[in-house]
């Protein structure tokens, strides 16, 4: 299971991908952004606003090919257990 890490911009370290989740009139939703060193090749990458248990199931995928960091930002948002487990 991947294990989440609160977002402190300060002391992320790449590579890494982001999600931000927010609340949206369409429900909870994600933006998903990446550090400048992961390339675009070879990946589809959500669309902005996507799906918030979406983006987290393909970051999730996502890290255990690639064996990357996987840093969440709540905004106004409270991390729910059943996404997996989160720290610093």
């Amino acid at each position: 299971m991947t294990k989440f890490r609160y977002y402190e911009e300060d002391c992320a370290e790449p590579p890494y991908v982001l999600i931000r989740l927010y609340k949206a009139s369409r429900g909870l939703q994600a933006v998903i952004s990446k550090s400048e060193d992961l390339s675009d090749e070879g990946y589809s990458w959500p669309d902005p606003g996507c799906d918030a248990e979406a983006a987290l199931a393909w970051a999730a995928n996502y890290a255990g090919i690639n064996a990357v960091n996987v840093y969440i930002q709540l905004d106004h948002v409270d991390w729910d257990p059943s996404w997996g487990e989160i720290g610093h």
